[in-house]
């Protein structure tokens, strides 16, 4: 066979592939796979845009924005064209921004995610409390980092109205046991005289039994206070184990031994609160 003769044949089929003509053409091999990413990439990208927390992606070492999503946009007050070009310190209020710099050099050198509660500020000058996570990748041999950041202002204020509705529970219960612990306390006077002049055997029984009836309701008082103090209070952790072996087969330590700071007590609530 004639090689010359194969040239054109060789080169007509060679076009058809590449325009698209031949059984075997290049667009009909890969523009349905390419088509299928694209569609992949659109459904990828509406998801990160209907997203209510700011994703924002840095290129490191310079820590520049190159994308970010509408959630981001529209809350930080930047069209993302502005936002892209902007180093990602500058979104964070003046005083946090030492903080946020170590905090991002950290999450790059252990390539772990990384999460911290800062201020961000908006174009507007606007402050957003946010909860920030970082994590870095590779792609390309590029390296950047994926930022999550969540407004937390609302979370922060129903923390802030949870706390003062604890301040009004807290002293409502304090007047309370005041109150009740300042009557008992006059009923026990009362039974002092009472248990003096008593003559009769059975008045003295009932008046010991009354005695023992308000004990009790005083010692009711000061646990429901040890309660309330564990919920406002960090507890003090203690070794039980050695606090228990030395009640069994010690004496009673001594006051601010390891085992008891405040001395030995026992209910164990009134040592933990």
């Amino acid at each position: 066979m004639n090689p010359s003769s194969d040239m054109p044949q060789d080169r007509e089929t060679l076009r058809e592939r590449i325009i698209g003509m031949g059984e075997t053409s290049v667009h009909k091999s890969y523009y349905p796979l390419l088509q299928q990413r694209l569609a992949e990439l659109e459904r990828f990208r509406a998801l990160i845009d209907e997203t209510h927390d700011m994703i924002l992606v840095v290129k490191a070492p310079e820590n520049t924005c190159v994308e970010v999503n509408h959630a981001g946009s529209v809350q930080l007050g930047y069209p993302p064209v502005r936002l892209t070009c902007m180093e990602v310190s500058a979104l964070v209020a003046p005083e946090k921004r030492e903080q946020f710099v170590v905090f991002l050099s950290r999450a790059a050198e252990t390539g772990a995610q990384e999460k911290i509660e800062t201020t961000l500020c908006s174009a507007q000058g606007r402050m957003i409390p946010a909860e920030l996570s970082i994590h870095f990748v590779t792609i390309d041999q590029q390296t950047y980092g994926v930022i999550v950041a969540r407004d937390i202002s609302e979370r922060l204020r129903y923390e802030r109205a949870l706390v003062a509705t604890q301040k009004k529970l807290n002293l409502i219960n304090s007047l309370t046991r005041n109150d009740i612990k300042s009557q008992v306390f006059i009923i026990r006077a009362y039974l002092d005289v009472l248990r003096q002049i008593a003559r009769h055997p059975e008045e003295v029984a009932i008046l010991e039994k009354l005695s023992v009836t308000t004990n009790d309701i005083q010692n009711h008082i000061d646990l429901a206070e040890n309660y309330q103090k564990l919920g406002i209070h960090n507890p003090k952790w203690q070794n039980f184990s050695e606090g228990t072996a030395l009640c069994d087969f010690a004496p009673a330590p001594y006051p601010g031994h390891p085992a008891y700071p405040h001395g030995p007590s026992r209910n164990p609530f009134r040592s933990i609160a």
